[in-house]
């Protein structure tokens, strides 16, 4: 157990070493610092700082849409986080003067986490601890939604999508009850951090479901708990709230951009944005 436990600080030392590397000159004055300064990153910024200063309510905000304001889920203000720092600071003592920091460390610890939960994937799969270490930092620091913090900060959350595949391990193991609560909780909570994250972990535990079904052809009666608790409650919960809360009439049912944003086979195996890898275009045109 104490080595285990060794190990365990090991990666969080070593994943808190290189965010802090990657980061410095944030972490130097942290609650001064801004990840974007125009764009979606500065309006996530302000519609953030605008809830907790001047509305009431947890779930409607008046920084959009005026004069009839916004359901929260859809202002990019990060519900689960924002409305935290509002209800400590309403009901315990007022930290929101600290809200850029804790906005900034949540995503910087984010990373340190990833690399953990990374790691415990591996070590989970068998594979050898310093590989698994190594492995662990590439893949963190190699994310694609780093470059999210630059605008998008509700989808720079390395930590989530691990997070669920790593449950999802361990729940296929053991089977336990507290682990659907685990999953359950963690659904909540993405889907009160970016809509993306609730569509990802609506078709991953669908598809899981869906697999346990194939391979066992039938659910028990423990089954139905689990599928209440880990897919059914939190999708329940996500389309009540912005549902309920949603004021706006004149939503656009067909939105424009998903023929024209895409993804290619080499955007997403290859990285072509990176300087590394203009040298194949040399050999094969890409």
């Amino acid at each position: 157990m104490f080595k285990k436990i060794a190990q365990i600080l090991l990666v969080l030392f070593a994943g808190s070493l290189v965010t802090c590397y990657f980061f410095s000159n944030v972490l130097n004055d942290i609650n001064h610092k801004y990840f974007a300064q125009g764009g979606d990153g500065i309006k996530d910024y302000y519609v953030m700082l605008y809830h907790l200063k001047y509305d009431s309510s947890y779930l409607h905000s008046q920084a959009m849409n005026y004069p009839y304001g916004e359901n929260i889920f859809f202002s990019g203000a990060q519900p689960f986080l924002t409305n935290l720092i509002k209800f400590i600071s309403l009901h315990i003592y007022d930290i929101r003067p600290y809200t850029i920091a804790i906005h900034n460390l949540s995503i910087l610890f984010s990373l340190v986490i990833t690399v953990l939960i990374i790691f415990l994937i591996l070590r989970h799969l068998r594979l050898p601890y310093w590989y698994s270490l190594l492995i662990a930092l590439g893949i963190t620091f190699l994310s694609p939604q780093i470059d999210r913090m630059g605008g998008h900060f509700s989808l720079s959350y390395t930590v989530f999508i691990p997070a669920i595949l790593y449950l999802v391990f361990k729940f296929h193991q053991h089977r336990k009850i507290w682990l659907s609560l685990g999953i359950m909780v963690l659904f909540i909570i993405v889907s009160f951090t970016h809509g993306y994250f609730f569509i990802f972990y609506a078709i991953l535990l669908a598809g899981y479901w869906l697999y346990h079904l194939y391979e066992k052809k039938r659910f028990d009666n423990k089954d139905y708990w689990n599928i209440l608790l880990q897919f059914i409650i939190p999708v329940f919960i996500f389309l009540l709230i912005t549902n309920i809360y949603d004021t706006a009439l004149d939503r656009p049912q067909w939105p424009w951009g998903f023929l024209v944003y895409r993804a290619y086979p080499e955007s997403v195996f290859l990285s072509m944005g990176r300087p590394y890898w203009q040298w194949l275009n040399l050999i094969v045109k890409v």
